[in-house]
């Protein structure tokens, strides 16, 4: 970590990364950290999942959610933006936080707050989430992240253009020859961004890729 930082030339952003881990609560995993040396104040931001055990207690009670976040130095916590983490939190999507860490022990007041749609996707295998090939019927009308995304359209984060997602969703297998690959292209997160407790915008993060495939009878 702190190799990584004097090579992008702010030693002492790795403590303020090691400030803010140190105050996560129980149940947030990290994913990655990177320097955003294009942004004001050069922040550090690093990137959580919510264990299930812990979304469970959001979904149960949100506000425990907003003192999480108080206790981590994010106080940008209103009730709008609590209202609408309530409903990420009891969606059957894991939940993502994204922040950005200044120096002495502040945090900017932007967070993404994302719904991960695709989680077999990126290899989270959680009882209870939906498979890669389910989460096409998750965006069909009355599926939970239509649902979601119906409620970022109404709270004015989205327009329309979220009812294309279905259709660039698709697992598809090629044989040339002896050969057979796999091509596929799926949407995996929901973002939602707030600024000072006002929300923003949302983005739908799509995955594509292709790969070799063994064996015919694989």
């Amino acid at each position: 970590v702190k190799e990584y930082f004097r090579i992008m030339g702010s030693e002492a952003s790795a403590e303020y990364l090691r400030e803010f881990q140190a105050r996560a609560p129980e149940g947030w995993s990290p994913t990655y950290f990177a320097l955003l040396q294009g942004r004001p104040g050069s922040p550090v931001r690093i990137d959580y999942f919510v264990k299930k055990e812990r979304q469970e207690i959001y979904a149960k009670d949100i506000n425990a959610f907003g003192e999480d976040l108080k206790s981590v130095g994010f106080d940008a916590v209103s009730d709008d933006f609590l209202r609408f983490c309530d409903e990420i939190a009891k969606a059957p999507f894991p939940m993502e936080l994204q922040f950005n860490v200044l120096g002495g022990g502040k945090v900017d007041s932007t967070i993404g707050v994302s719904a991960t749609l695709a989680p077999a996707a990126l290899g989270l295998h959680q009882s209870g989430q939906p498979t890669f090939l389910q989460t096409r019927e998750s965006f069909s009308e009355g599926g939970a992240a239509c649902q979601l995304l119906q409620r970022a359209e109404a709270w004015g984060l989205s327009d329309s253009r979220w009812r294309y997602a279905k259709d660039i969703i698709f697992h598809k297998r090629l044989s040339f020859g002896g050969a057979s690959v796999f091509l596929f292209s799926v949407p995996v997160f929901l973002k939602v961004r707030w600024r000072e407790g006002k929300p923003l915008d949302a983005k739908i993060y799509d995955i594509a890729g292709a790969g070799n495939i063994a064996h015919e009878d694989s």
